[in-house]
């Protein structure tokens, strides 16, 4: 083989052009997938924080629909006495909710990290339901905050209907409960 000039200096390769890149081109493009990627970051975390409020609060709706059920179904067993009380209990301070009846817990859900319990228009924090799966009294919502984004999701419970709805909006804000 003999000398070939490429590139700015002699190598010895049978042909004339190189078919590599440089130890610079290779610096300089991964210096601009650590810009991206560190541009990236945030938003993934926005989009994963959001996410997690909208899965909590959907499986916080379903969990209240599955207590209406069981309620109903009791009623359908013949209305016995001990299916007289059925309630959903938020606990703000441990950003959790239990269903309950009779005072004695059949499903305990403990909120993601990113979520927190920032309230409810119920009071004493319970959901009472009646063994039609109506609400006893009125209805009520539960406020569901992202810790991450500040943003927050509010689960509606109608009163005469008992239908339970995951919102955006707060109720009183141009909704009506």
């Amino acid at each position: 083989m003999k000398p070939v000039k490429g590139r700015g200096h002699c190598i010895l390769h049978p042909t004339a052009f190189s078919a590599g890149f440089t130890l610079v081109e290779l610096m300089v493009v991964v210096a601009l997938l650590g810009v991206v990627s560190a541009a990236a970051v945030p938003c993934f975390r926005t989009a994963q924080a959001r996410y997690e409020l909208d899965a909590a609060a959907r499986q916080m709706a379903e969990d209240i629909r599955e207590c209406q059920q069981v309620a109903r179904g009791c009623r359908a067993d013949g209305g016995k006495a001990d299916c007289d009380s059925f309630k959903v209990g938020f606990d703000i301070s441990r950003h959790a909710y239990s269903l309950r009846q009779n005072d004695c817990p059949f499903k305990q859900v403990q909120l993601p990290a990113g979520v927190e319990l920032a309230g409810t228009k119920f009071s004493e924090n319970l959901l009472f339901i009646k063994p039609n799966g109506t609400p006893l009294g009125q209805g009520g919502t539960v406020s569901l905050r992202s810790r991450i984004t500040g943003e927050y999701l509010y689960v509606v419970v109608a009163p005469i209907s008992g239908r339970v709805r995951v919102s955006s909006t707060a109720p009183g804000e141009g909704e009506i409960e």
